[in-house]
């Protein structure tokens, strides 16, 4: 079984043109998703998963930086596909490199916890499930999303995707799998086994927004950023608390969030 975390990235965000290159303590945002997927333990591969029109030279520069750094060498790949159709993006990268399992994270989530990524794939393993997250449904912050699903339900959700006329079409990939429960349950002749990793009550903020959608966002993301980056390991538990100990820096809850259905 290969289990590939596939980071889903684009340049040209209709919120934020340019997101993932601001920088995050010197660092570009994309590149901290990386590093900090890249510290999970039982990864066989790290996939960004960009769109085909992209201007995929910076994408490209970072993938020759970590080959010629010798960070993630010959386990890090790029992958161009549909720019607005991202389940296909992702299907298509999983099947191009023979990935059976995905963990499933996006390029605005710096903050993303190897720990949650761990956690979840070891309970996904174990327990032979489907689909396992910390966001169906959320507890914790927007910002530390983690799903992990197989390949044969990713499939499922494609074709239940496509199967709806266009104009009623979402294109999230995981997000799809348990909207479209039903519909792959009879793909699959079975029960959908599905786990979520609920937040503690001290971490159960889901209104906290910590992703990258909005200037906003960045200003606080920064913040978080500044305080812990000596620390490349830290902790969701931890950024929450300090936030809660701090909470003049959330200066993004007036930022409203999209729903999946708006894109």
């Amino acid at each position: 079984m290969k289990t590939a975390a596939i980071i889903q990235a684009r340049i040209e965000s209709t919120r934020m043109p340019g997101k993932i290159l601001l920088p995050l303590a010197g660092e570009m945002a994309l590149v901290r998703v990386i590093e900090r997927v890249a510290q999970a333990r039982g990864l066989d591969e790290i996939i960004v998963a960009c769109p085909d029109t992209a201007p995929n030279g910076v994408l490209r520069a970072i993938q020759m930086r970590y080959v010629s750094d010798n960070l993630l060498a010959t386990n890090f790949k790029i992958y161009a596909g549909p720019a607005h159709n991202v389940i296909k993006r992702v299907l298509l990268a999983a099947n191009y490199y023979k990935a059976d399992i995905i963990v499933d994270v996006t390029s605005d989530c710096p903050l993303v916890d190897p720990q949650h990524i761990e956690a979840l794939l070891g309970l996904m393993m174990k327990n032979k499930f489907d689909y396992a997250s910390n966001v169906h449904p959320r507890s914790w912050p927007d910002g530390f999303d983690v799903q992990i699903y197989t390949l044969e339900a990713l499939e499922c959700a494609y074709r239940a995707v496509m199967s709806l006329p266009a104009s009623k079409r979402v294109y999230h990939s995981g997000w799809n799998i348990m909207h479209h429960r039903e519909d792959i349950e009879k793909a699959l002749g079975r029960s959908l086994s599905a786990h979520n990793y609920r937040a503690p009550k001290e971490c159960d903020r889901p209104s906290l927004g910590l992703t990258l959608d909005t200037a906003e966002d960045f200003d606080v993301l920064c913040h978080v950023y500044d305080h812990f980056h000596r620390n490349p390991r830290f902790t969701a538990e931890e950024v929450i608390g300090w936030l809660a100990r701090n909470p003049h820096l959330v200066t993004n809850g007036g930022v409203r969030r999209k729903t999946p259905e708006e894109g």
